[in-house]
């Protein structure tokens, strides 16, 4: 396989990986540009967020009074 130089796109630095499609360094990096993204969206669509959490209680709160 060919080594494909590359430069990570969460910290910059240049690494190199078999794989051509690889984003990141390192798995850390990985888990970093996931949570920086999800924060991008979670600040994008802040109603979704709020409403997601207002239904898991109310569904939460029925299922202990079902009980």
């Amino acid at each position: 396989m060919k080594a494909h130089k590359k430069t990570c796109e969460q910290c910059g630095r240049k690494f190199t990986s078999q794989a051509q499609r690889s984003k990141y360094c390192s798995p850390t990096c990985k888990i970093e540009a996931a949570k920086k993204k999800r924060k991008e969206w979670e600040a994008k669509n802040p109603d979704y967020v709020k409403n997601y959490m207002k239904s898991y209680r109310q569904e939460k709160k029925a299922a202990q009074n079902g009980a």
